[in-house]
């Protein structure tokens, strides 16, 4: 009678306990949530923000309700993913330029991430940015690329990352690292229009004369070369 009792005392409890813990789980699975959409909507607004302070301090608040989110579910790939890319971003306005402490910890988010999620090329090409900054223009970077390539080989995202990548390293390029940004320019510009952005991030880096040659003679890029942009951004090397 006693044992009979105690069995079903522990069935019922062991429900219990199986019953709250999925609650608490779903309830903070909700929660991550809500911070995590409170951060996209911070991110957003970076872009209208009207000078840089009020864009760091978007950044900023965007960062803490990432790590409220990763807190509460610390193996959610996109969460750490946009932590890393909010921390990165945040670098930017650092006086610090490329603190080496933070870009460790950036990638430490960014390697759990893929733990998580092996296949997303978005964090593999966020890896590579980090590894450069870190290491310049490695193999770890290259290989990190490659990934991003095989996980999303016709990407926009994965072309422009190679690019940028090579652009701020080209003099300390290997002639394979140089051949994946011939391949990759190929492809970014099959995006047509989309792959204008180039043009920012080649003026960023400095890097305009190298882009602008790299377009100038192949035929595949006769309907680039006749756009207003890359007239006005070659016209010295025309």
């Amino acid at each position: 009678m006693n044992t009979h009792y105690y069995k079903k005392t522990f069935h019922v409890l062991l429900l219990a306990t199986v019953v709250m813990y999925v609650s608490i789980v779903s309830f903070n699975s909700i929660r991550a949530n809500a911070w995590y959409f409170s951060a996209v909507n911070e991110i957003k607004a970076v872009n209208t923000a009207i000078d840089e302070s009020k864009a760091e301090k978007k950044l900023s608040s965007a960062k803490i309700a990432l790590e409220k989110s990763v807190l509460l579910e610390p193996t959610h790939p996109h969460y750490l993913h946009m932590l890393s890319y909010v921390d990165l971003q945040l670098l930017n306005f650092s006086s610090s330029n490329k603190n080496i402490s933070t870009l460790n910890i950036i990638e430490k988010n960014l390697i759990r991430s893929l733990e998580y999620r092996a296949t997303w090329p978005a964090t593999w090409v966020l890896l590579a940015h980090v590894k450069s900054h870190q290491q310049g223009a490695s193999q770890a970077v290259y290989e990190a690329l490659l990934q991003a390539k095989y996980n999303g080989p016709y990407i926009l995202d994965v072309h422009v990352g190679a690019i940028t990548i090579a652009m701020q390293n080209w003099d300390s390029l290997t002639p394979e690292f140089k051949q994946l940004y011939v391949n990759e320019l190929a492809l970014a510009m099959r995006h047509g229009y989309k792959a204008l952005q180039l043009f920012e991030y080649a003026e960023r880096y400095d890097k305009q004369k190298l882009l602008c040659l790299s377009l100038m003679f192949s035929d595949n890029y006769k309907q680039i070369r006749s756009t207003y942009k890359f007239k006005s951004y070659c016209k010295e090397y025309l």
